[in-house]
């Protein structure tokens, strides 16, 4: 007798802690009949609490559940029944389904050594909860940030038409006859609208690579117009700060590439206006070498201050600026380096910097601009000038 009243009091403490449990448990026997349930379990059913009974069928119950409406199912009930079945007998995975009362349980099947079937329910409202609100939050801000790029977008190219037209007249004006004064406030008002327009050009960008509509063109580009248009667009600005601004080309360099001549230019209108604005005294110049492989390197090098090395790698983040102790007053958005590095790499390229032997800075435009043959490009300009006249 005694061993019968130790198994009897094993089994109804492991019953206890078993009911203790919070989550729903249930187990059938081979045969699918149920055997064991806890409490867990009936108060997260009610729908079906008056089926559970000792050798009631699996099948049942479930039919008996779409019947009474206890779950909420998109498919049609024999597809819903079909699909609860074939997981029910599979015992792999999860399956998560709402509840008509709003709740939603994840339940899974394990087989158990004898061949039947032990079931979980866990409760899994406050996470499904937490889910909605979550994806109500990203939703509201993905909505602003496009709501934000387009009025970005709007603002700037409202603002450029009239940039562009301050920078034209001061351009003209700055080749008239002028007195040092006036040539001086003239090559001021070039370089803050240079500096303004570049600023636009960096917002326009940041919304349209936010939205993913950043579209890179690849053509012919003429280097040396690109190059002597940007050398032009500086010189007052050069002039003004006795600096020398000059381009050169090796020999071995190919004057033409495969790039996008808009993004080119942008890229070398940025890293030109950061020499001239970082360097006070000597030089700024613009080299292109060939960089092997029919490939080539522009780089922008200048006689300033330099960066130092700790403050490197933060050149090409968004919003970073590094304070020069040799130059100061001088403040940006911190955007140009960030966006040069992005239209460098959608054109298939690099952008870096490194040190220059004279404790300037150069930043070169990486060597991916492919050279194409020359004479080719030559042959193409002429037929499309041929067709313009046409």
């Amino acid at each position: 007798m005694a061993p019968d009243r130790n198994v009897d009091d094993h089994f109804e403490r492991i019953t206890a802690a078993i009911g203790s449990l919070p989550e729903a448990i249930v187990i059938w026997d081979e045969h699918d009949r149920l055997v064991y349930w806890n409490d867990t379990y009936r108060d997260l059913c009610p729908v079906v609490a008056d089926m559970m009974k000792v050798g009631v069928y699996f099948p049942d119950i479930v039919w008996e559940s779409i019947v009474r409406k206890q779950f909420i199912i998109q498919e049609s009930p024999e597809e819903w029944y079909s699909r609860r079945l074939e997981f029910h007998h599979r015992c792999e995975g999860y399956m998560e389904q709402q509840l008509v009362t709003g709740q939603w349980v994840r339940m899974s099947e394990r087989r158990t050594p004898w061949g039947g079937v032990i079931s979980f329910r866990s409760d899994l409202t406050p996470l499904k909860e937490q889910e909605i609100q979550l994806r109500a939050a990203k939703d509201q801000a993905e909505a602003a940030t496009a709501m934000k790029s387009h009025f970005l977008a709007l603002i700037s190219h409202e603002l450029r038409t009239p940039m562009n037209g301050v920078l034209g007249l001061a351009q003209t004006l700055i080749r008239s006859s002028l007195t040092s004064r006036q040539h001086s406030y003239v090559a001021t008002i070039i370089s803050s609208a240079l500096a303004l327009a570049q600023l636009l050009d960096d917002i326009l960008d940041v919304s349209r690579i936010e939205r993913g509509q950043l579209q890179i063109e690849t053509k012919p580009v003429a280097l040396h117009a690109t190059i002597d248009e940007i050398v032009h667009l500086f010189e007052a600005v050069a002039k003004q700060k006795n600096l020398v601004l000059r381009a050169r080309m090796d020999d071995s360099a190919s004057a033409y590439a495969l790039a996008d001549p808009l993004r080119l230019r942008q890229i070398l209108i940025n890293l030109v206006n950061n020499a001239l604005k970082f360097t006070a005294a000597g030089f700024v110049e613009i080299h292109t070498q060939s960089a092997g492989a029919g490939r080539l390197r522009i780089s922008v090098a200048d006689s300033g201050p330099g960066v130092a090395e700790r403050d490197r790698a933060a050149l090409f983040q968004p919003f970073s600026r590094i304070e020069s102790r040799d130059v100061k007053g001088l403040e940006g958005a911190g955007l140009g380096l960030a966006i040069c590095k992005q239209l460098a790499e959608a054109m298939g390229g690099s952008i870096g910097m490194q040190a220059g032997p004279n404790g300037g800075s150069i930043f070169a435009r990486g060597a991916q601009l492919k050279r194409e043959d020359a004479a080719a490009i030559r042959a193409g300009y002429r037929a499309a000038a041929r067709c313009r006249r046409l």
